[in-house]
């Protein structure tokens, strides 16, 4: 549903697990990269621990395990934002409303 090509649970390049730490949204790719596989020179959301577990229960099909998170992080709000300007080739405006109604 969030345009993730792979499960949020392996690094898009290689396939291995996600490991501890920091991992990177890279949108074009459709999902997270750890640093041996990011690409140097391009900024890519960051994300910790926490955001990737958050990412994970808001791409949770519903029904499928324990209930999907209902609030996100903001690191893993601005990531689900690339993700969808990603697939819609351009930022839409709706997002900017969203955000204030959060607020």
């Amino acid at each position: 549903m969030l345009g993730l090509a792979r499960s949020p649970r392996a690094v898009r390049g290689c396939g291995a697990p996600l490991g501890p730490g920091i991992l990177w949204l890279d949108a074009q790719a459709g999902g997270l990269v750890d640093a041996p596989c990011r690409e140097r020179g391009r900024e890519l959301p960051e994300l910790d621990e926490r955001d990737v577990t958050n990412l994970r229960a808001l791409a949770r099909p519903k029904g499928n395990g324990p209930g999907a998170a209902l609030l996100a992080t903001p690191r893993a709000a601005a990531a689900v934002d690339e993700l969808i300007a990603h697939h819609l080739g351009k930022r839409p405006k709706a997002l900017a409303h969203l955000g204030a109604l959060g607020a």
